[in-house]
């Protein structure tokens, strides 16, 4: 999320700690980001992340606000974490009566794979919404899917000749597509 730009339907002053920069600054607890707005009467607010470009996600993982005896207050009971479709804000997931959270640890909410630029968290029926840190993951088997691969040295028993197009040092370039990896030997057996 440290690529993103951000906007809210409200923020509390900058002067007081909170501001949206916060959110992303890679420190998981307070200073985070704040909404200020109606705090007395429940109402509707939200924070999203715009990308530069488009990109797969399927994890948001919230941090609540960690200092003492506040920690944990401003985590939205009822929320949503929508994605823009390039026309309309879709429902990823949904939380009604979330308890406020008692270990300031990581609330981490997995969905089903989108892509998109654009992810949203909008709380209902509040006074003030609250995060520490706010991260986007794509994962894979519940880890989030840095290609672990893209730092090893691969081996294999064999390799199709360089001059054909194949190569090992192509297998975790990055790449998900031609040239690649070709095993060759004994190809008729």
């Amino acid at each position: 999320a440290t690529a993103a730009s951000w906007a809210a339907s409200s923020s509390a002053p900058t002067d007081w700690g909170w501001s949206l920069a916060g959110v992303r600054d890679g420190t998981r607890g307070v200073p985070g980001w704040s909404s200020w707005s109606s705090v007395d009467v429940p109402h509707t607010e939200w924070i999203e992340a715009t990308f530069p470009t488009q990109r797969y996600f399927n994890r948001l993982d919230l941090y609540p606000r960690d200092d003492g005896e506040w920690a944990g207050t401003g985590f939205p009971a009822s929320f949503t974490i929508e994605v823009w479709n390039g026309h309309a804000w879709v429902v990823a997931l949904s939380r009604t009566g979330y308890p406020v959270p008692t270990s300031v640890g990581v609330q981490s909410f997995s969905f089903p794979t989108r892509w998109s630029n654009k992810i949203r968290i909008q709380g209902t029926s509040l006074g003030v919404m609250q995060f520490g840190e706010i991260e986007i993951y794509l994962t894979a088997n519940g880890s989030p899917s840095a290609n672990l691969l893209s730092r090893a040295t691969p081996v294999a028993l064999s390799s199709a000749p360089d001059a054909w197009g194949w190569a090992l040092r192509w297998v975790n370039d990055g790449n998900r597509s031609m040239p690649g990896w070709s095993s060759w030997s004994n190809p008729n057996v």
